[in-house]
This record gives structure tokens, sequence and C-alpha cells, in this order.
């Protein structure tokens, strides 16, 4: 899912992912829901991601272009009407999500399409504030590693006993979302403002991914 915040309360507007990799989409939808919420969007942040066992070697030419347009593409599409809005203000927060398999490759090359997609949206997220920056608007990234969401609980580390040994995290403890959520709430507030073109690592310190 992909949000979009405004200044007054914190409000956050969702936007539904299904729509993600169509431009045009985008851009109605920030207009329509800054219409019904009666201000502009200052801060847009871009969460969604999901991942699929690929190799390098074998992926299929249709994972690998699913897996971009999803996780890179919707970036790229969401991150350009953000930036439309936002100009004409010359103030803007816009926050990608990237993962530790866009920073370091899996020991065994699992995961391969999405490592590219997301090494992808952590060098767009330095270009693009590099274009922005003009216009007082940053972008940033978060780069999370092992989440305990329900559905990744229930997929993924259901088997789990010893998060640090198994997973190799040092912290011991698998992240909550709100651990990926403050790193947001730095990036779009003024504790942030100086920050622009970075990628962030929440991965309680995670040495694989």
């Amino acid at each position: 899912m992909d949000k979009v915040f405004g200044v007054p309360g914190g409000q956050t507007l969702p936007l539904h992912e299904g729509i993600s990799k169509f431009q045009g989409a985008i851009e109605h939808v920030l207009m329509r829901d800054e219409r019904s919420a009666g201000y502009a969007a200052d801060a847009y942040a871009r969460m969604t991601g999901k991942a699929t066992e690929s190799y390098a070697a074998t992926v299929s030419d249709e994972d690998i272009r699913n897996t971009i347009d999803r996780n890179l593409m919707g970036t790229i599409y969401c991150g350009q009407a953000a930036a439309v809005h936002m100009k004409p203000k010359n103030y803007g927060r816009i926050v990608n999500t990237s993962s530790q398999a866009g920073m370091r490759a899996q020991h065994n090359g699992n995961y391969g399409s999405y490592g590219v997609a997301k090494a992808g949206v952590i060098s767009w997220t330095q270009y693009l504030a590099q274009e922005l920056g003009r216009y007082n608007i940053t972008v940033n990234a978060r780069s999370p590693a092992y989440v305990g969401t329900e559905r990744l609980m229930q997929q993924s580390f259901n088997g789990i006993d010893d998060v640090r040994k198994q997973l190799k995290v040092p912290l011991g403890r698998l992240a909550e979302p709100d651990d990926i959520a403050k790193v947001r709430e730095f990036f779009v507030t003024d504790l942030g403002d100086y920050v622009t073109g970075e990628t962030i690592s929440v991965c309680g310190g995670a040495i694989n991914f």
C-alpha cells in the first residue's frame, strides 16, 4: 500500500496497490484524494513490496518484468505524480521502500529479480533527490530486512526459534512494522529536513538477507 500524508493532524490517504504501475491513474487518485481531504499532499510514502523466489541465471522473463513493474516502476510512477503536486509549493517529502535484498545479494542467489528491482529503487531515490532538491523536496528510502508482519509470520518465519542465530540478526528479534514506520516519521518531519538521497537500513544489524 502507498500513502499520502498531509500536514493537518498527520492524516494519511491510502492508495490501492493495484494501480501502482499506471502513471495516469496515480495522478488521478492523488488529485481525487486531495480534493476529498481538503488539503494538498506534503509527503508521500511508497510502501508496497513483494518478493518471490527467483534465481538470477534462470528467472523467467514474466517474473522479472512483473517484479520490476510492481516494485520499481510503481515507485517511479508514484514519485513522479507526487512531485507534480509538491513542486509548485516548493516543499515535499518522498519516502520510498527498498530492501536489504537491494543492497546485498543473498548468499544462495535467491530473490534475484526482487533484489534488482529494489536496487533500482535506491538508485532512483538518489537521482530524484538530485533533481528535486531545488524545490525543497527531499527523497529518501528505507531498507528493511525481516519484518514480522502477519503474512510473513505465517509464510516464512513460523519455524524460526532463534532470530539471532538462524537469521543472523544481532538485535535478536524481527522488525515490527512500527520500527519501519519510525524511519518514515524521521524522513517526513523536521528531524529529516537536511537529509535527502539516503537509504537507511532498518534491519537490526542483519548481515545476510
